[in-house]
């Protein structure tokens, strides 16, 4: 079931351009750009330099990371106590509902 080689495909034409015409040369048949070959690349960006640290720079300063766990305990310790304070406020409504109402 093939075509016959009338229906084969035909090759498009291209314009006839001289050498003054660069727009022509440069513009393919749909108008585009023409796309480089894959083995023709941009140079690649130079690498940043390499970052060089001394030891002191290495270490870190604990003050600021136990300032921050002294707090997250105070806020652990606060959060109890207002869980203790509200269990507490349900006894003493619980009281006077039972003894009262």
């Amino acid at each position: 079931d093939s075509l016959p080689s009338s229906f084969a495909p035909s090759p498009v034409p291209l314009p006839q351009t001289n050498a003054n015409d660069t727009e022509l040369q440069l513009i393919n048949d749909e108008g585009n750009l023409p796309s480089l070959p894959s083995s023709i690349s941009p140079p690649q960006a130079p690498a940043p330099a390499p970052i060089v640290m001394t030891e002191e720079e290495l270490v870190i300063d604990t003050s600021e990371i136990e300032k921050m766990a002294f707090q997250k305990q105070e806020i652990e310790k606060t959060i109890k106590e207002k869980e203790a304070l509200e269990e507490k406020e349900k006894q003493i409504d619980t009281f006077f509902m039972d003894k009262y109402f």
